[in-house]
């Protein structure tokens, strides 16, 4: 049985290999990070503060600066629609579609 002895390549090339796996898990890592932490754009319009559910009920519908704030961002312009928020927690939705043929 010989025993080998480490020379200065075989720790340098073990050295590499270490610096390799490292960049593999940064880069993976990254790739999470990227796709974990998504961005609203909206966010910054919308209310800070919990409202009541009773205050909640009711028909909800796009207003003007809903629709211009859609257009700027998106470039399109939302079709009409009707949201009704009933008090035991279900919703409808009603759609307009405007059907050029």
């Amino acid at each position: 049985m010989t025993v080998r002895k480490r020379t200065a390549r075989t720790r340098l090339l073990r050295g590499l290999d270490f610096f390799r796996l490292m960049r593999r898990y940064t880069f993976v890592l990254l790739m999470l990070a990227t796709t974990a932490c998504q961005y609203d754009p909206f966010a910054h319009e919308f209310t800070k503060v919990r409202a009541e559910t009773g205050a909640l009920v009711g028909v909800y519908e796009l207003d003007d600066e809903s629709t211009e704030m859609r257009r700027r961002k998106y470039k399109l312009v939302p079709p009409s629609s009707r949201f009704v928020l009933r008090s035991d927690g279900t919703f409808k939705l009603f759609i307009a579609l405007d059907d050029e043929r």
